[in-house]
C-alpha cells in the first residue's frame, strides 16, 4: 500500500475542509459564485480519489490530479480578482508524488491556513474587530494579538504603557534580532463608541474594522505569509501595534522611548484607500475656557456671562486666516464642543469649547494667530495647547495611487530619523470614527498585496 492510500483524507475530513472553506470566503453565504466554485472543487477531488483507487499506477495519477486541481483553484481565484491572498492561502507546494494529492490537505497548505484558521485573514480581522478596544482600554486586545502572534511562531514583546488602566504595545518579530531595518506598524486603539462586528453582503462593518484593525490583519497576514514562503529572515522586518493612537498618542511615544530600535524605514498602516500618501495635515488641540461671574438672569449687570465672552471669541477664531499648502489644501477648524451654564434663569459663570485644527503649513504661525485671539480676550484662562507639525511623506513605489491625508496619525509620534516613511492601509477615512464604520471585504484582500510590495520595495532600499 502507498502512502497516498494510506493518507487520502476521509469522506469526513473532506467535508470537514468544505465545511471550513465556505465559511472563510463566503461567510454570509450571499455569494453563490463561490459556494459554486468550492462545490465544484470537491465534486472533483472526490471523483478524482475514485479514480486514483482505480488506477494501476496511483502516484503518476495523483500527481496528475493535484496539477490539475491546482490549476483549476489558481484559475478561479484570479477569475475573482482574489488570488491566493483570499486567505493569505500560498499556492500549493507537491514535494513529490507520494505526497501529491495529500498535500492539498496536509499542514503545509490549506489545513494550515483555512481549517485551523491560522493565518486566516478574514478570522483574524473579525477577531480584532470584536474584542472592544477604545482608548485607554486596550488591554485585553494587546494580550490576545500577542499570543497571536506569539503561536504563529513570532518572539512577542508587551510594552506597558502609562495611564488609567494596564495595556500594552505589542512587539513582534522572527527571532532574536529584534533590531529590524523595517518596521510595519498600526494602532489597536479606536474611538468611542464600541460597534459590534457584522457582515452585510461585501461590507465587514464595526468598530476599527477600518480604522485601523484593517491595518493591523492585513499587516500580520502580508508579513507571516513572506515568512512562509522564505521571503522575509531574521532581523529585515518587525511588527509594532501601538495604543492610545487615537487620544494622545502615547502607545507610539512610548515605543519610540523604550524599544531602542533604530529602524530605517516605517510603513504605518492607516485608512489611505489602498493608496500612498503623500502627506497629511497636522493638527493643533486647545481648550479655551472663560470664567464670569453668576447671577440671576432677571440682573444680568450683576454678573459677568462667560457665554457673552466665548461666542464672539469662536467666531474670532472662525474669521482666522489659517497658513494653506500647496500639497495638503488648507488648514481648517473645528469646534468640536462647548460646555456653559446650569440652567437658563442664570448668568452663566463658566464656558469652555474644545477645538481642533488641522494645520497644513507652519504650526508656530498657527499657534501665534490663535494665541493673539485667545489672550486679548478678558476673563479668559491660560492658553495651553498640544500640537503636531504637518507630515511629508515617501510615495516612491510603482504601482500606487496616491492621496492626500486630511487626518493625523501617529507618523510624528515615531520620534525616529527614519530614512523612509510610508503611509498605506484598506478603508477610507470617510467612514472612520462614523456609527456606519466599515471596510470592504475586497479592500483588505487587496492591502496584503499591497503591503507585500511596499515591504519587498523597503527591503531594496536598505
Amino acid at each position: 500500500m502507498t502512502q497516498n492510500q494510506e493518507e487520502v483524507p476521509s469522506l469526513e475530513q473532506q467535508k470537514k475542509l468544505e465545511t471550513s472553506l465556505r465559511e472563510a470566503l463566503n461567510p454570509d453565504g450571499k455569494n453563490p459564485q463561490v459556494d459554486s466554485a468550492i462545490s465544484s472543487t470537491f465534486d472533483y477531488i472526490r471523483k478524482s480519489l475514485e479514480k486514483m483507487e482505480n488506477s494501476q499506477d496511483k502516484d503518476k495519477t495523483a500527481q496528475e490530479i493535484a496539477n490539475d486541481l491546482k490549476d483549476k483553484f489558481d484559475n478561479w481565484a484570479a477569475n475573482q480578482k482574489q488570488t491566493q491572498n483570499i486567505l493569505a492561502v500560498r499556492p500549493f507546494h507537491f514535494k513529490g508524488p507520494q505526497e501529491a494529492l495529500i498535500s492539498v490537505f496536509d499542514s503545509q497548505s490549506l489545513t494550515d491556513y483555512v481549517v485551523d484558521s491560522k493565518y486566516s485573514l478574514l478570522e483574524l480581522h473579525k477577531k480584532l474587530v470584536e474584542i472592544k478596544s477604545i482608548s485607554d482600554n486596550e488591554l485585553n486586545v494587546g494580550q490576545w494579538l500577542g499570543a497571536y502572534l506569539k503561536k504563529a511562531g513570532l518572539t512577542v514583546e508587551l510594552g506597558k504603557v502609562d495611564g488609567e488602566n494596564d495595556r500594552y504595545n505589542v512587539y513582534a518579530y522572527l527571532g532574536k534580532k529584534r533590531d529590524t531595518s523595517i518596521v510595519l506598524t498600526s494602532h489597536i486603539d479606536t474611538v468611542p463608541p464600541y460597534l459590534p462586528y457584522y457582515v452585510n453582503g461585501t461590507q465587514i462593518h464595526g468598530r476599527g474594522s477600518c480604522d485601523a484593525k484593517a491595518s493591523v490583519a492585513t499587516q500580520v497576514i502580508a508579513f507571516l505569509d513572506m515568512v512562509s514562503q522564505g521571503i522575509l529572515k531574521e532581523g529585515q522586518v518587525s511588527l509594532l501595534f501601538v495604543v492610545g493612537e487615537e487620544n494622545s498618542g502615547s502607545g507610539m511615544r512610548k515605543a519610540t522611548e523604550s524599544l531602542g530600535a533604530s529602524w530605517d524605514i516605517a510603513i504605518f498602516g492607516e485608512p489611505t484607500e489602498n493608496k500612498l500618501a503623500v502627506g497629511h495635515k497636522g493638527i493643533l488641540l486647545f481648550d479655551v475656557e472663560v470664567f464670569g461671574k453668576a447671577s440671576h438672569s432677571g440682573y444680568p449687570e450683576l454678573g459677568v456671562s462667560a457665554t457673552e465672552i466665548l461666542v464672539p471669541l469662536l467666531a474670532n477664531l472662525q474669521n482666522l486666516e489659517l497658513p494653506t499648502s500647496d500639497i495638503l489644501g488648507p488648514s481648517t477648524l473645528n469646534i468640536g464642543k462647548i460646555e456653559a451654564g446650569v440652567a437658563a434663569n442664570v448668568v452663566p459663570a463658566y464656558a469652555k469649547a474644545t477645538i481642533a485644527i488641522r494645520v497644513a503649513d507652519d504650526l508656530a504661525r498657527v499657534v501665534h494667530l490663535v494665541r493673539s485671539v485667545v489672550e486679548d480676550t478678558p476673563h479668559v484662562g491660560p492658553f495651553s495647547f498640544f500640537g503636531t507639525e504637518p507630515q511629508f511623506l515617501d510615495y516612491d513605489v510603482p504601482g500606487f495611487g496616491t492621496l492626500v491625508a486630511a487626518y493625523t496619525t501617529d507618523v510624528p509620534n515615531l520620534g525616529l530619523p527614519l530614512k523612509k516613511r510610508y503611509l498605506y492601509g484598506p478603508g477610507t477615512i470617510h467612514v472612520a470614527h462614523g456609527a456606519n464604520e466599515y471596510v470592504e471585504n475586497q479592500d483588505l484582500l487587496d492591502a496584503i498585496s499591497g503591503y507585500k510590495k511596499l515591504i519587498q520595495h523597503a527591503l531594496s532600499e536598505v
